[in-house]
C-alpha cells in the first residue's frame, strides 16, 4: 500500500524469484543475520556487547514468521492438489531438520560424555544421558526439573524452536492449508490472544525457551507461523504491495536486532508484527543479482547450522579454556576468546551444510525416489 493509498500489484512469483535452487533471497539473507545475532546474544558473556543486542531474541519471532511464509511458498499448492502427501510432507520437513540437528544434538552429548571420561565433579550420570537423548532425538522436551544437564534441550539448546515448528508445521499440513482467509483469520487471532495473555503473565516477549514457558512459546509459534502463512497468500494475491525497497526494511531489522529496543514489550510488538511483515511483503517476489545473490544464499544456506551449533560449541571452548588454563574465561575480558568461536561457529556450519547436511539430504531423497519408483 503506497502513502496516497493506492494498491500496489505484486510481481509475478515464478517471473521474479532468483534462479537460486528457487529461494526468496531477500529472506535468506534477513535469517542469516538473524541467526548471526542470536549467536553474538547468546555469545555475551565472552563478548560483552551489551547494551547492544538486547532485542536479539526477537530474531526467533522473525524465523517463525519467515517460516509460515516459506513452507506455504513452497508446498501450500502440491498440499491442496494431492501432488504430495501429508506424509511425504512431513517426511520432506524432518529431512530438511534432521542432519544438522544430530550434527548439534551429538556434539551437544559427546561434551558431556567428556565430562564423564574426565571424571570432573558436575558430570551427569550415563542414564541422565540416555535419558536426554531418548527424548530430544524425536524433538521432545525434557521437563525434569532436577535432571542434570539441566534444560529442555541441553545437547543444543536453541532446539527449544525446532520442537515448537514442528508441531506448527504437522498443524500446517493436517488442517491450516487448507484453511480459507477467515477461518486462518480466525485462528490468528486465537494464538495470538493466547499468546498475549501469557505476555502479560510472564511480563516478556521471549517465551520458549525453558521449562517454565514452553507451552507459551507454542502459541508463540502458532500465532507467528500463521501469520507468515498469511502473508505469504496477501504478497501472492497483489493486493498489497510494499513500494520500499526490501533493502531498506532489511536494515530496519537489523538495527532492530543488532541496536535493540530495550526489551520493551509494546516496541518489541511493534518491530514483530509490524516492521517483520512489512519487510516480508517488501521481500516477496524482488529478484536481485550480482553479489548481493551470492552472499544472501550463503547467508540463508548456513543460518539454521549457526543457529543449532553455537550453542554446543559454546560448551566445548568454554570447557576446553578452562581445562588448559584452568580459569574461568568469564570472569576476566575475554573478547578474543569470543571473537575466535564466532568465526570457528561460521566456518563449521558451512562444513556441516557442505559436506555433511546436504549431501545427506540427498542421498536419502535419491534413495526415496528410487524405492517409489521401484512401487
Amino acid at each position: 500500500m503506497t502513502a496516497t493509498g493506492q494498491t500496489l500489484s505484486m510481481p509475478n512469483f515464478a517471473r521474479t524469484t532468483p534462479p537460486v535452487r528457487g529461494r526468496l533471497l531477500w529472506l535468506d539473507a534477513a535469517r542469516g543475520i538473524a541467526a548471526i545475532a542470536v549467536m553474538c546474544y547468546h555469545f555475551d558473556d565472552l563478548l560483552h556487547l551489551r547494551p547492544l543486542l538486547k532485542s536479539a531474541y526477537l530474531a526467533v519471532d522473525l524465523f517463525f514468521m519467515m517460516s509460515g511464509f516459506v513452507l506455504c511458498h513452497s508446498y501450500e499448492q502440491k498440499l491442496l492438489s494431492g501432488q504430495l502427501s501429508v506424509r511425504r510432507y512431513l517426511l520432506s520437513r524432518f529431512l530438511r531438520l534432521y542432519p544438522t540437528y544430530i550434527v548439534a544434538t551429538m556434539l551437544g552429548l559427546f561434551y558431556y560424555v567428556g565430562k564423564i571420561a574426565l571424571n570432573a565433579d558436575d558430570a551427569p550420570g550415563v542414564l541422565a544421558l540416555l535419558k536426554i537423548l531418548s527424548s530430544n532425538i524425536l524433538f521432545i522436551p525434557v521437563v525434569v526439573d532436577n535432571l542434570v544437564p539441566t534444560g529442555m534441550f541441553p545437547f543444543a539448546p536453541s532446539s527449544w524452536s525446532l520442537a515448537t515448528e514442528v508441531i506448527a508445521s504437522i498443524l500446517f499440513a493436517l488442517f491450516l492449508v487448507r484453511a480459507g482467509g477467515r477461518l486462518l483469520g480466525a485462528c490468528i487471532v486465537l494464538f495470538g490472544l493466547v499468546f498475549c495473555v501469557f505476555v502479560a503473565e510472564h511480563r516478556i516477549f521471549d517465551l520458549g525457551w525453558g521449562i517454565a514457558n514452553f507451552i507459551p512459546g507454542i502459541f508463540r509459534t502458532l500465532f507467528e507461523f500463521s501469520f507468515g502463512i498469511a502473508l505469504y497468500r496477501i504478497a501472492k494475491s497483489g493486493k498489497i504491495g510494499i513500494r520500499l525497497d526490501p533493502a531498506v526494511f532489511l536494515a530496519l531489522v537489523t538495527i532492530v536486532l543488532v541496536f535493540g529496543v530495550y526489551e520493551n514489550i509494546v516496541i518489541s510488538a511493534l518491530c514483530a508484527f509490524v516492521l517483520f511483515p512489512m519487510f516480508i511483503l517488501s521481500a516477496a517476489g524482488k529478484s536481485i543479482c550480482g553479489f548481493r545473490q551470492v552472499l544472501f544464499h550463503e547467508l540463508g544456506r548456513i543460518s539454521y547450522a549457526v543457529y543449532l551449533l553455537h550453542a554446543p560449541m559454546l560448551l566445548w571452548v568454554v570447557g576446553a579454556y578452562k581445562v588448559i588454563t584452568k580459569g574461568d574465561p568469564f570472569a576476566g575480558d575475554a573478547r578474543w576468546l569470543g571473537c575466535m568461536l564466532v568465526l570457528c561457529v561460521l566456518m563449521a556450519s558451512y562444513i556441516v551444510v557442505r559436506w555433511i547436511d546436504e549431501p545427506v539430504r540427498a542421498w536419502i531423497g535419491d534413495k526415496l525416489r528410487a524405492s517409489r519408483q521401484r512401487i
